[in-house]
């Protein structure tokens, strides 16, 4: 019985008054600081940062700009890592454990992802500096089955 005169009071309280919006949580507390906000998207758009990061590498290793083994040390830094912030941020700021679980998935996807793709791409430049121009494109395609025949053209690093 008190709780139906407690909302005939809410409704002939919004009907004298209008909706109180005081439930609304206060946006001048949200900054940037989005490590302690916003965990799980930081953590997904690192990962995002980090694929793009191996993309860079790659590009500067394809065009001659970056030395081999540097540039593998460098793959090797950019994979791994991407592994270490996502546990990082789970441990430190994600309290739900399938929120934590979630991140964690992707990072190791991204994180198998990264290895896989340095090791073709290394695989691509190693035939592409042994062979000359028509036997690399060769070597190219034996490594990739199943191809279109419009992807017949394709060559390292495009």
């Amino acid at each position: 019985m008190l709780g139906h005169i407690t909302y005939l009071n809410n409704v002939s309280s919004a009907q004298t008054y209008g909706f109180v919006l005081s439930a609304i949580p206060n946006l001048s507390r949200f900054s940037i600081a989005t490590w302690e906000q916003f965990p799980f998207v930081t953590g997904m758009l690192a990962l995002q940062f980090f694929m793009i990061c191996a993309f860079g590498i790659e590009w500067l290793l394809a065009y001659c700009k970056l030395y081999e083994p540097i540039g593998m040390i460098l793959h090797q830094i950019n994979a791994h890592m991407s592994l270490v912030v996502s546990i990082f941020i789970v441990w430190n700021f994600i309290g739900v454990p399938a929120i934590g679980a979630c991140l964690m998935l992707n990072a190791a996807i991204v994180w198998m992802k990264l290895i896989s793709y340095f090791h073709a791409n290394q695989d691509y430049r190693l035939s592409a500096k042994k062979q000359d121009r028509e036997t690399h494109h060769q070597a190219t395609l034996a490594i990739i089955e199943n191809l279109d025949q419009e992807d017949m053209g394709i060559e390292y690093p495009r």
